[in-house]
């Protein structure tokens, strides 16, 4: 029996185009190969379908079967510094793009090339790793040099295989930014790192876009934005990278080697070829990968849902206000009633108010969950003083007493965020203090089972137990209480958790709320 295995095509592996001559020939023996062959082998539905508008296969003899990948060579951890980045001069800090393949058209390296510019202006010490050769990697390099970004860019060569998973460990993103790509053994292996992937729709028929990787287009403009979006939101990256890691565990080569073996077992005259992608599909589902990803999927609609909805009907009361008082302030100005226009345009201007704070809320709350600055050591007062500085007229205007304790740790996180966060904690604790006459706010921490809980609390109107948790949903409001967006607190416990930190609330109604969380505390101050 003879078995014919196609990875690519000649016509892919010249960029989508039909070349004569020696090209010419290559396509000849791979429609003679398919056309004596009793079977053949495509290594996805993309390759089959090409293969059969190409060489006019039929239907019946193509089995699809994909590569495969040992996922045990993934596991453990690298130091990304003295395992790459010290080595090629990058910086620890420094966001890492990773290729991985030939040089070729095929491959599209060039258009990654063109995307640096653009990725460099959002994200200025980023580094690129091209490792792999072919004919255009000199012309390559001087590009890089025309384009200025030389220094971004670290053109390696073949790379052993020990040492390409220290990369794969190391890089931030994996960008296969391919005119063609049967499969792509480079999105498996980058998928059993963990890492997020940047991919064209030029095949990849695995990759589920803002799933287990983002989809592109095949120009240097969208690659640089796959490339931000992944660089700038290190949230959902690492969700991205483990989604990528439980689909790869589908593909085990015992798995591909069942698989293989079924296509010699089928007798001659039979055909039962036609499932063979649904048959991947079953074996990737039985790894858990599509019950898992649906499950969270569904999780982010019903809050993007709700998001919505939240936001269009709040947006929607204001702009009923305005209206409304459009029209009684016709009819006063006609009136010539000049109290009761005054009164008017102060209701005008206070749901306008209103609909622009809301929408600068959600501006913020998008952008909460980013660690936009790389996280550094830093005095935890340092970051409280800051968050004073940036709300001292409103807490002066409100005669709020302020203390702060002694001797905060330092924290390893992304200053500028934390400062947001406190600074929301202080204008939700001036929301609600109610009728307090003596208002206060105070900042401190504690050890309590050898972990460090910072806290802010003041002693306002306070919070029912029922609704502790509530409070920190997007566009909550304490019933009859207080005043604001409710955006407050959702942004806040985003920028905690995205440090790796926990966010509770300790209050009963009356007696003041403190705002309790933990943070990564530098190593030797741990207690």
């Amino acid at each position: 029996k003879t078995v014919f295995t196609l990875h690519s095509t000649e016509y892919g592996r010249c960029g989508n185009v039909f070349h004569d001559g020696q090209s010419k020939d290559i396509r000849n023996l791979e429609w003679y190969g398919g056309f004596v062959a009793d079977k053949i082998i495509t290594t996805s539905e993309t390759i089959k379908k090409e293969a059969e508008w190409i060489y006019k296969f039929e239907d019946r003899k193509i089995a699809v079967i994909p590569n495969g990948i040992l996922l045990q060579k993934f596991d453990g951890v690298v130091d990304p510094w003295k395992s790459v980045k010290k080595e090629h001069g990058v910086g620890v800090w420094d966001p890492v793009c990773l290729f991985v393949g030939r040089m070729v058209v095929q491959k599209g390296t060039d258009l990654l090339l063109e995307a640096i510019p653009s990725v460099l202006a959002g994200f200025p010490t980023a580094k690129f790793f091209f490792i792999g050769d072919g004919y255009m990697r000199s012309g390559l390099e001087q590009r890089a040099r025309e384009l200025g970004i030389q220094h971004a860019c670290r053109f390696l060569g073949y790379v052993p295989d020990g040492e390409l998973i220290n990369f794969y460990k190391t890089c931030d993103v994996v960008c296969i930014p391919s005119r063609n790509e049967p499969f792509g053994i480079v999105v498996l292996e980058a998928w059993a790192a963990g890492k997020p992937i940047v991919v064209t729709h030029n095949g990849f028929d695995f990759v589920r876009h803002d799933v287990n990787g983002l989809k592109v287009y095949d120009n240097p403009g969208s690659i640089a934005w796959g490339i931000k979006s992944v660089f700038g939101d290190s949230e959902k990256a690492k969700w991205i990278g483990a989604n990528g890691r439980k689909t790869a565990e589908g593909f085990s080569w015992d798995n591909i080697a069942r698989m293989t073996m079924s296509v010699y077992d089928v007798e001659d005259g039979e055909n039962q070829f036609s499932g063979r992608t649904e048959e991947v599909k079953v074996l990737m589902e039985e790894s858990g990968e599509y019950r898992a990803l649906i499950e969270e999927l569904k999780a982010k609609n019903a809050e993007l849902e709700r998001f919505a909805y939240a936001v269009s009907h709040d947006l929607k009361s204001s702009l009923i206000t305005i209206q409304g008082y459009v029209d009684m302030l016709r009819e006063d100005l006609e009136l010539k009633e000049a109290e009761k226009v005054e009164s008017d345009l102060k209701y005008i201007e206070n749901a306008a108010t209103r609909m622009g704070h809301l929408l600068e809320d959600t501006l913020e709350l998008s952008r909460s969950g980013r660690v936009v600055h790389p996280p550094k050591d830093v005095p935890f007062v340092e970051i409280v003083q800051e968050a004073l500085e940036q709300t001292s007229v409103k807490l002066k205007a409100n005669n709020i007493e302020v203390s702060v304790a002694e001797d905060f740790p330092t924290v390893h996180a992304d200053k500028a965020k934390l400062v947001e966060a406190l600074a929301n904690l202080i204008d939700n604790g001036i929301n609600y203090m109610g009728e307090q006459s003596q208002p206060k706010i105070y900042f401190g921490y504690c050890i309590r089972d050898n972990e460090t809980v910072f806290f802010v609390r003041d002693n306002g109107m306070g919070i029912e137990p029922g609704q502790h948790e509530k409070v920190f949903d997007l566009f909550y409001q304490v019933p009859k209480q207080g005043k604001g967006t409710g955006v407050g607190l959702a942004i806040v416990k985003r920028i905690i958790e995205v440090h790796g930190g926990r966010i509770w609330i300790k209050s009963e109604k009356g007696k003041g709320c403190t705002v309790c969380f933990t943070l990564p505390v530098r190593s030797e101050e741990k207690r």
